[in-house]
């Protein structure tokens, strides 16, 4: 109860003051997703702070600058007049019409359909909870890694003991602090596993990808749709063991997500929400510039021509703000200049065979890549059913393409600049970083298939329509 308390309702409690100054109203299931998703960095931002001002990680002390944090929050959200909100910045009241408000509304009309892919998710979301309680954290780079620093930080009671005892590799010290901080947060109060964050974090998907796919799609694909993600092998295998993979993943689709949806209804909330989350994955993980990138050219090629300038600005803060903190910080601080990067530019060449070896490589490995999972087969099903999507879906098309294409620049530049032999047998497989990126263009693969042409007019079929939807033309 008390991991839960800690790990769940703590970051739902800060984010929820975040969610509140938008003045958003989405579902209430979805407003509890994205407020974690919020509060969890959060969290970890102002125990950075703490750490930055030489204020030792104690329980007292991290509980005062929480409800501080959290109750200057509500405290503001509750001022009707505040300023951000005179300037613009914020949504308006507003919800997903598509979806009724109350939780239980509506559930009288499912289809049998939709019961048992409800059913379905729900065991899943149930399984993967169970697998983070039960479990302690086990993968070897989030032991020896994340979860190390974690345990020196709440064990000194600070970050530079991170820094002083960092002698084996200086991998530790790179990768930005969010998962560590959040399981110092429990470990400083006596939990001995601080894997249920990771639970919530999976929550959270599930909520915010059926949300967002509802509002375009009937009830059943956009179940089968979410099902379909939270299904992929290598995903849900991410989502289940404590790495930072996933809530890297997670940031990056949701950000896209909600940054597609502002592209579409023009909601203010949708589009500071998208930049937020978005942003975020650098404060989980390194080199995710390549993919703020490709998120960067869908946003540019919406605003440009729209003369729109400010979203693409906040935009670019947003990602550089998390990102440029830590790298600053453990530069100025921690002396450390981040040389192996600079390795890998200096090193870098053109080499066209390169891609061939990459292409055997994962094709060698079917059952490691996720290339390979079940995803892709109802998305390209959808590709060449339904041309018209191409139009309609431009955006999240050229959202998935761009991702893809960062995650090949990613993986050519390791293989190029590092032992190609090495490198290619083991990125080839689950047990490289490079191919474990690609659950993140997942959710989009997903989200395309659930939101295409021939989905919306397969739910119409009978036995898998609800009884409160009608026919619309497409």
């Amino acid at each position: 109860m008390t991991a839960f308390v800690l790990g769940i309702l703590v970051p739902i409690f800060l984010g929820y003051g975040i969610i509140r100054l938008l003045r958003w109203t989405p579902h209430p299931i979805e407003r509890l997703a994205a407020s974690f998703a919020a509060g969890i960095a959060l969290l970890t931002f102002l125990f950075f702070g703490m750490a930055v001002c030489g204020i030792r990680l104690e329980p007292v002390r991290m509980w005062v600058v929480v409800l501080l944090a959290g109750g200057g929050l509500h405290f503001l959200a509750s001022i009707r007049s505040f300023t951000p909100f005179r300037l613009g910045i914020g949504g308006g009241d507003s919800h997903d019409e598509s979806e009724p408000k109350s939780i239980l509304t509506g559930v009288k009309s499912y289809s049998a359909a939709s019961y048992l892919l409800l059913a379905l998710l729900i065991a899943l979301v149930a399984t993967n909870g169970f697998l983070q309680t039960y479990w302690p954290v086990w993968d070897w780079d989030s032991l020896t890694l994340y979860d190390w620093r974690a345990k020196v930080a709440a064990h000194e009671g600070g970050l530079d003991a991170v820094n002083h005892l960092s002698t084996l590799t200086r991998d530790d010290v790179e990768y930005p602090p969010l998962t560590s901080l959040a399981h110092a947060w429990l470990y400083v109060h006596g939990a001995e596993n601080p894997t249920i964050i990771y639970a919530g974090f999976f929550m959270a998907a599930v909520a915010i990808f059926y949300h967002r796919i509802r509002a375009r799609a009937p009830r059943v694909p956009a179940l089968a749709a979410t099902l379909l993600m939270a299904t992929t092998p290598l995903l849900f295998e991410r989502a289940s063991n404590s790495h930072s993979q996933f809530p890297h993943a997670f940031y990056l689709a949701a950000g896209g997500l909600y940054l597609l949806d502002w592209m579409d209804r023009k909601e203010r909330a949708t589009l500071v929400l998208g930049c937020v989350l978005t942003g975020l994955a650098g404060w989980v993980r390194p080199a995710s510039e390549p993919f703020f990138l490709a998120i960067f050219i869908v946003l540019a090629a919406h605003c440009l021509p729209r003369k729109k300038i400010l979203p693409l600005v906040l935009f670019v803060v947003c990602c550089a703000v998390p990102m440029g903190v830590w790298k600053l910080y453990i530069r100025s601080v921690w002396d450390y200049g981040n040389t192996a990067g600079i390795g890998l530019v200096k090193n870098l060449t053109w080499d066209p065979e390169l891609f061939k070896e990459i292409a055997t490589r994962l094709w060698k490995h079917p059952k490691d890549t996720v290339w390979f999972g079940w995803v892709w087969i109802p998305f390209l099903a959808a590709l060449l059913l339904s041309p018209r999507d191409w139009i309609k879906q431009r955006r999240l098309l050229a959202m998935i393409v761009l991702i893809i294409a960062a995650w090949v620049g990613v993986f050519y530049v390791g293989a190029n600049a590092r032992n190609r032999g090495r490198f290619l047998m083991l990125a080839g497989t689950t047990k490289g970083s490079a191919a474990r990126l690609l659950i993140i263009p997942v959710p989009f693969v997903a989200f395309y298939a659930g939101a295409s042409l021939p989905a919306r007019r397969l739910a119409r079929l009978r036995g898998l329509r609800d009884e409160e939807e009608t026919d619309n033309k497409d």
